[in-house]
């Protein structure tokens, strides 16, 4: 015997011997077929909007042979051409629209109301109970006044 070449295992043997003999099951291509779409899916729908984008655009490129050096030129001078106009834009405090639901004061600057302290109504006796509720009766006349 030489270097190179080695003995089988019996057990090795006997494992494959037993394994010429078994078949899978009905329906396992198409399990598998299902489950292996179903994984490729769900690994695309992983990656971001613009990773998923791009993927696909250079993809239409690489299934325009030639023409796609011309292309890929053409769509980045676009993207540069935009990146420009809107940078001076906003460089030249430019035709900025602005939007009225983000005018409002923060919620920093508002005056802080004055925080209610309300006892129990089961440990008070019935005197504080019968203030209290005169109390809420004369808040609430001056709060309709206002």
């Amino acid at each position: 015997m030489s270097k190179g070449e080695h003995e089988p295992d019996p057990r090795i043997s006997a494992l494959l011997k037993l394994k010429n003999y078994e078949s899978p099951s009905d329906g396992y291509f198409e399990q598998f077929s299902r489950e292996l779409r179903e994984h490729q899916r769900s690994d695309a729908l992983k990656g971001s909007s613009f990773s998923l984008f791009l993927e696909r655009f250079l993809a239409w490129l690489d299934l325009l042979g030639k023409p796609r050096l011309a292309y890929g030129a053409a769509a980045a001078y676009a993207v540069l051409a935009i990146v420009l106009v809107i940078g001076l834009r906003q460089q030249q405090g430019g035709d900025v629209k602005r939007n009225p639901f983000m005018e409002s004061t923060p919620v920093s600057a508002r005056p802080a109301q004055p925080k209610q302290v309300v006892p129990v109504m089961e440990t008070l006796s019935q005197a504080e109970r019968e203030r209290l509720a005169a109390e809420k009766k004369a808040s609430a006349a001056a709060t309709k006044e206002n």
